[in-house]
C-alpha cells in the first residue's frame, strides 16, 4: 500500500514540476525582462521611497497574475508586500515571503550595473 501512495505522490510531484518548467520555458523572456527591470531599480534598505517604488511594481505584477495582494505601509521604513494564492481555503494556500530592499547605497547601480555573461546575471 505504501508503495502505491509513494508512487502516486511522486507522479503528482513530477507532474507539477513538469508544468512549472513548461511555464518557465514559455515565459522565460518576459520573466527575464521583469527581473532586469527590478534589478535596475534602486532599493537601498534605508531609502523608503525607492523601496516603496519596488514594492508597488512587484504588487502590480502579482495582481496582474491573479494573486491576492496587500501592502502594509510604513513611514519610517519601506512598505511590506504580502501576496498569496488560494487564500479562500479551496486549495492549499501559497504565500510568498521575501524582501525587496538591498544593502547597497543609492547610486550603487551606476558602479555595478546589471550585466549578463554566459547566461548568468551580475550586478
Amino acid at each position: 500500500m505504501w508503495n502505491e501512495v509513494d508512487n502516486m505522490l511522486n507522479n503528482e510531484r513530477l507532474a507539477v514540476q513538469s508544468a512549472a518548467f513548461s511555464y518557465i520555458d514559455a515565459h522565460r523572456d518576459e520573466m527575464l525582462e521583469l527581473l532586469k527591470e527590478l534589478v535596475r531599480m534602486e532599493s537601498g534598505s534605508y531609502d523608503v521611497e525607492d523601496v516603496d517604488r519596488v514594492v508597488a511594481r512587484v504588487a502590480e505584477e502579482l495582481k496582474n497574475d491573479g494573486l491576492d495582494v496587500g501592502v502594509a505601509e510604513y513611514e519610517q521604513a519601506g512598505n511590506t508586500l504580502v501576496a498569496g494564492w488560494n487564500r479562500d481555503g479551496s486549495k492549499k494556500p501559497i504565500v510568498f515571503i521575501g524582501h525587496l530592499d538591498t544593502v547597497f547605497e543609492k547610486g550603487s547601480l551606476a558602479k555595478m550595473p546589471l550585466r549578463i555573461e554566459d547566461g548568468k546575471g551580475f550586478g
